[in-house]
């Protein structure tokens, strides 16, 4: 079992070489595992915290993100966000209790570390972007170019930090993608525990 740093806090992840189970010690959900069979179908079963189940499967589901990066879904709410193949890009969001296709990204980018929080979901496009899209339709709501570097940590639920250039690294808010700070690589090869304490403890402050 690992914990990911580069999605929702609140995951770890135990996997087999057809199987891929996240727990959740935050929000409504308590587990989902994903399966998948011989004839590249995925099963899904979801088990909430008050004991109810879903199960369905879908043909479309791209088995090889969710090892990559997780099981990412709405902590109190019923979006799962499954990354495509290399080939078709994009994301597919499904009903998590029918797996009902909700929307899709109409993009052959490749999307990758997602951080899902209540209304909106931030995540890397290709190598050149941090994205931000509204949940419930998949409209985008705001894009940063990242020329240096997309593939962002989780610091808290209220902070990512990116290495968006070769000298300067940010602190984004993942509701908004404002900047909240600037960091500099050279202070941050000087000393990477302090300043990262630091940030655990500032933005941690921030949570509602």
């Amino acid at each position: 079992m690992r914990r990911l740093s580069t999605c929702n806090t609140y995951i770890q992840i135990e996997e087999a070489p057809r199987l891929v189970k996240a727990f959740y010690s935050y929000g409504i959900h308590k587990s989902v595992e994903i399966t998948l069979t011989e004839d590249e179908i995925c099963h899904v079963e979801v088990l909430e915290q008050n004991g109810e189940r879903f199960r369905w499967s879908a043909k479309r589901m791209y088995f090889v993100g969710h090892q990559m990066y997780g099981i990412s879904l709405t902590p109190m709410g019923y979006r799962l966000f499954a990354q495509q193949d290399n080939r078709s890009g994009g994301m597919i969001c499904y009903d998590l209790r029918t797996g009902e296709e909700l929307w899709r990204l109409p993009t052959r980018a490749e999307i990758s570390c997602l951080f899902v929080g209540e209304e909106t979901l931030c995540c890397a496009k290709s190598r050149t972007s941090i994205v931000l899209y509204e949940v419930d339709t998949g409209k985008q709501l705001e894009e940063r170019k990242t020329p240096f570097d997309n593939r962002f940590t989780v610091l808290t639920e209220g902070a990512i930090f990116n290495h968006t250039s070769a000298r300067t690294w940010e602190v984004l808010n993942p509701r908004t993608l404002a900047v909240l700070e600037e960091v500099r690589d050279a202070d941050l090869m000087k000393d990477t525990g302090t300043i990262y304490r630091r940030l655990f403890a500032q933005y941690a402050r921030d949570l509602p």
